[in-house]
């Protein structure tokens, strides 16, 4: 378990999931977004950084968010959906910066 799934666990029990949910995906967005006017490769490898913190805070709250919405018969179907749909947009998004990458600049699929 990383140090950021730990503190997100405990803050699920303390604050509003949605909510919570909503900041930590801000979070990871915010520097994928700011990757587009990187200079220096530390720049790039702090912001993917901080986005990958985030993904870490946001995939344990997914499951405990799946777990307040549907009972306890349909949690093990449900939860098969967000790892298909991680999946399926790593699939997608390599495939994409593949094409647009090379055409637009390796700055573009970031975005």
């Amino acid at each position: 378990r990383t140090p950021v799934a730990i503190a997100v666990g405990y803050l699920t029990d303390t604050c509003d999931r949605r909510t919570l949910f909503l900041l930590v995906v801000f979070l990871g967005e915010v520097p994928c977004l700011l990757t587009y006017w990187v200079e220096k490769y530390w720049q790039l490898f702090v912001l993917r950084m901080l986005t990958g913190i985030s993904i870490g805070g946001a995939i344990p709250l997914v499951f405990s968010i799946l777990g307040d919405l549907f009972p306890v018969g349909h949690r093990s179907e449900m939860a098969v959906v967000p790892g298909m749909a991680m999946g399926i947009g790593q699939l997608v998004g390599q495939a994409m910066a593949g094409f647009v990458g090379p055409a637009y600049g390796w700055r573009v699929p970031f975005v």
